[in-house]
């Protein structure tokens, strides 16, 4: 169930699932397309290894690129706009 906020952009999902939908996606696309071209699931390996390198360094690369779109920008509060407000 999504969460509701009552203030700035609405995020439908959180960043962590949207970082799991696209590392499934990735290695899935990998393994689909190395049916075909067998090199190819060297991708969903790398994407694994991503994902390893991720847990064990703590940080998320896919994530940081992720929260970059604009879809995931929160809306900015400005001082003047909040005092005109409470005027």
């Amino acid at each position: 169930m999504a969460r509701r906020r009552t203030h700035g952009a609405h995020r439908c999902w959180d960043l962590e699932r949207q970082v799991r939908l696209t590392a499934g996606s990735l290695v899935l696309a990998g393994l689909l397309t190395g049916t075909v071209a067998p090199r190819a699931t060297w991708f969903s390996g790398a994407v694994g290894a991503g994902l390893v390198f991720a847990a064990v360094s703590n940080t998320c690369a896919m994530g940081q690129l992720l929260s970059a779109l604009p879809h995931n920008q929160r809306d900015h509060v400005h001082l003047a706009d909040v005092t005109r407000r409470l005027a």
